[in-house]
């Protein structure tokens, strides 16, 4: 299943995008590279400040896990070293959720990242499989795994259920089989974007 997105829904961020994946919704603005405070600032790269939250407020175990997915994505990916002493600050809001909310999050991330023009080393993808279960007795479960787009490298992933090696290595394979899809809605998303741009002026 691929993703619905649209970049610079928000005039006020640097960037901005929606995502629809499954029945979850998410709306990601990225601000920065900007000032920070003296007492927050890093000599030797940007400040990477993450925050997710519900449309309607609730606590939720799966706020922190969303928060680290997307730190851990980010720090990968966005050339971060090169803008010390600044703040890069990505806020997710949650509208609507399923099983498919932690890749509909970071997919979103990704597309806000490109629509803020931030320096980054590669775009990142996640994917949501299901791997076959070991056993009849096995229950099955879903993984996601983030992924650098340029060389399918993993960057993290996160499990519902335990999974055996030969489990764990066909959802690598299942994912990056998915993940030349992604990376052409990337594409087309920038393309139309560049396009829209071209046109306006």
């Amino acid at each position: 299943m691929l993703p619905d997105c649209r970049c610079g829904v928000l005039q006020q961020a640097d960037g901005s995008a929606t995502c629809d994946l499954g029945k979850s919704s998410v709306l990601v603005a990225v601000y920065g590279p900007c000032g920070v405070r003296i007492n927050k600032e890093l000599h030797d790269k940007a400040m990477l400040d993450v925050s997710v939250q519900y449309a309607i407020s609730r606590q939720d175990d799966n706020l922190a896990l969303i928060k680290r997915m997307i730190t851990r994505a980010c720090e990968k990916t966005i050339s971060i070293h090169m803008h010390p002493h600044t703040a890069i600050s990505v806020a997710v809001l949650i509208k609507k959720e399923d099983e498919h909310l932690l890749s509909c999050a970071l997919t979103a991330c990704c597309v806000a990242m490109l629509d803020a023009g931030l320096s980054m080393t590669s775009t990142f993808g996640a994917v949501s499989v299901n791997p076959s279960p070991a056993s009849e007795q096995t229950a099955s479960g879903e993984v996601t795994l983030v992924m650098d787009c340029r060389n399918s490298q993993l960057i993290c992933y996160h499990c519902t259920v335990g999974l055996t090696k030969h489990q764990f290595l066909d959802a690598v394979r299942l994912a990056q089989t998915e993940l030349s899809e992604l990376t052409k809605v990337y594409r087309t998303i920038m393309s139309n974007k560049l396009s829209w741009l071209t046109s306006d002026n």
